[in-house]
């Protein structure tokens, strides 16, 4: 109750100040550790640098719904994968784990601390396959303000901490340097629409895609909304599962009045390999 009070009576810039200022002391009050965990059903070295990575990281976990589906689709031996908003690479292992050696995983990751944690966390787990990007991923190329607060999201008009200037690119010009992705993994904490509007070479190779969607928690304030992930993932190309945290079972739908409200995961299937895996 008094943070909202005092979220309403202090200046905007003087909240901003303070949150960054404790954001701050409690990165300098945790000392880094390393803990070896199992992160669905894979046995992983992660460095703990920050306290969202103790909350995130620092016990193990149970299986993913989105990599268990994407495994039945494009997500196997010798596939790329660009894994957009990959916080501290954790994800990013697990998709390396199943594209093995001769595939390859992109780990775009806009936060530049993140993004270093990723790159330690890579290199003491061996996985050469994985490419961290430090850059924010957008619509266009170019620079984007993000915010300090571990997750990274894109600066909006709510945004009350202090951001930081990156470079920002586009899946399509990733692909241009990488190859085209055979799976896009995408987790950019509202900025989903940005991420796909600047996919659209991509997209048409049709590709799988796995969406955190982040309705009503940054999704509009940053300018996208529902019904445009759903246009710009046609269904006509695309065959489409949706779930939240709370009903984690993947269940087909239409478009987005099918879906949950608020924040929810999407899997969106090339309609060819979708009816392909049906058949089997």
């Amino acid at each position: 109750m008094l943070k909202s009070l005092a979220r309403q009576l202090l200046p905007r810039s003087v909240w901003t100040r303070l949150r960054s200022w404790k954001m701050r002391r409690m990165m300098q009050r945790l000392a880094p550790y390393t803990v070896e965990r199992s992160y669905a059903g894979i046995r992983l070295k992660v460095q703990i640098a920050d306290p969202m990575a103790k909350g995130w990281y620092d016990h193990d976990w149970a299986s993913i719904p989105e990599i268990d589906l994407l495994r039945s689709a494009g997500l196997k031996e010798g596939s790329r994968v660009f894994d957009l908003g990959a916080h501290q690479g954790v994800v990013a292992m697990l998709l390396a784990h199943a594209v093995g050696p001769s595939g390859s995983v992109v780990a775009v990751e806009a936060l530049p601390h993140n993004a270093r944690v990723a790159e330690i966390n890579r290199d003491m787990n061996g996985l050469r396959q994985i490419h961290v990007e430090a850059a924010a991923i957008s619509d266009q190329c170019g620079e984007l303000e993000v915010c300090t607060d571990l997750c990274a999201q894109v600066r909006n008009a709510a945004t009350n901490i202090a951001s930081v200037r990156v470079p920002a690119v586009t899946v399509d010009e990733l692909a241009a340097r990488f190859g085209f992705p055979d799976v896009l993994f995408v987790d950019v904490e509202g900025y989903e629409c940005h991420a796909l509007r600047g996919a659209k070479q991509t997209l048409s190779r049709r590709v799988d895609c796995f969406v955190e969607v982040h309705g009503d928690c940054g999704l509009e304030l940053a300018g996208g909304s529902r019904e445009e992930i759903f246009d710009l993932l046609p269904a006509n190309d695309f065959q489409y599962r949706a779930w939240t945290e709370g009903s984690p079972t993947p269940l087909p739908v239409q478009g987005p009045k099918d879906c949950p409200s608020g924040r929810f995961f999407l899997l969106a299937i090339p309609c060819e390999a979708a009816s392909a895996g049906e058949s089997k």
